[in-house]
């Protein structure tokens, strides 16, 4: 298995499996956090589950705006590729409160 900065810790990457979901309009679409945290929850077979989502923004700020790829993980999928994040904090799960506006 390839990785950003070399191969991947992960000893066992033949036991790796992705998943995603359908619907009646995408053959292929991200796994919904709701859903994720129902398997994750629910989960009997699996060492650990974690979850990422690929978009894009626009940066703006200085100068001319720009199109970015972006990734969102989940801090589960730190553990089970057994890395750590290199910017920020990923020992812990979000919770909804944690994503609630400030007031």
């Amino acid at each position: 298995m390839r990785w950003c900065c070399g191969r991947c810790p992960l000893t066992s990457a033949d036991q790796l499996l992705f998943l995603n979901e359908r619907s009646p309009v995408l053959d292929e679409m991200s796994i919904s956090y709701p859903n994720f945290t129902d398997w994750r929850n629910q989960n009997h077979v699996f060492e650990k589950i974690g979850v990422y989502n690929r978009n894009s923004y626009n940066l703006t700020g200085y100068g001319e705006a720009e199109r970015i790829l972006t990734g969102q993980v989940s801090a589960d999928l730190f553990s089970a590729l057994r890395v750590n994040a290199m910017i920020g904090n990923a020992s812990s799960r979000m919770t909804k409160t944690n994503l609630a506006p400030r007031r």
